[in-house]
């Protein structure tokens, strides 16, 4: 009997996977992998051509909401090419000072945003990027033809203080660089 796998693709139609064995994805469901792309500022998605995931590799599937089952297969291939997401076989805990992006919906379009402090479950997957200079969330580019593409958005004028990582302060400390209604602020 072979052995199977589960994934689940949420509401959003989208989710990170990894497992400890190799797999096959099934119709209806694709794997991608992931790379951020300092020249456009934009995570680019590039689908798994053989649907084959390595064991121990983080992938984004794209399909409809539910869960999936995955049989385990063989290959000669122990990595993805270009890859740079990190599949955990483990929990992971988590700081904002990681530069750590994980997927997030914003309005209706997923991206990948910054990850608070936290832990990561095993069996997902976040994407490390050291120079997207601060950005709160970075959108994604699938293949060469479609993408998700930016939200609108309207301005907002909270009064809140943000620090430049995007945390929300009440209590400005003095010297200190913010944002404050989408203008550079040093408290005094």
């Amino acid at each position: 009997m072979t052995e199977s796998i589960t994934a689940t693709v949420g509401t959003a139609g989208y989710a990170t996977f990894c497992t400890t064995a190799t797999c096959k994805v099934p119709s209806g469901l694709t794997a991608y992998t992931a790379a951020y792309n300092a020249t456009s500022g934009k995570v680019d998605l590039t689908e798994v051509a053989d649907g084959i995931i390595p064991a121990n590799n983080g992938v984004i599937l794209k399909g409809e909401a539910k869960e999936y089952t995955m049989e385990t297969a063989t290959s000669e291939v122990k990595s993805l090419d270009g890859n740079k997401l990190v599949g955990l076989t483990e929990k992971k805990d988590v700081t904002e000072a990681d530069n750590i992006y994980i997927l997030v919906k914003d309005g209706d379009v997923v991206k990948f945003g910054k990850s608070a402090s936290g832990t990561i479950a095993a069996g997902k997957a976040y994407l490390p990027i050291s120079d997207a200079s601060g950005a709160k969330v970075i959108d994604m580019n699938i293949g060469e033809t479609t993408g998700i593409n930016t939200v609108a958005t309207e301005k907002v004028e909270d009064g809140a203080y943000y620090t430049l990582s995007g945390v929300k302060t009440t209590a400005p400390v003095k010297g200190m660089l913010y944002i404050h209604n989408g203008k550079k602020f040093i408290a005094k």
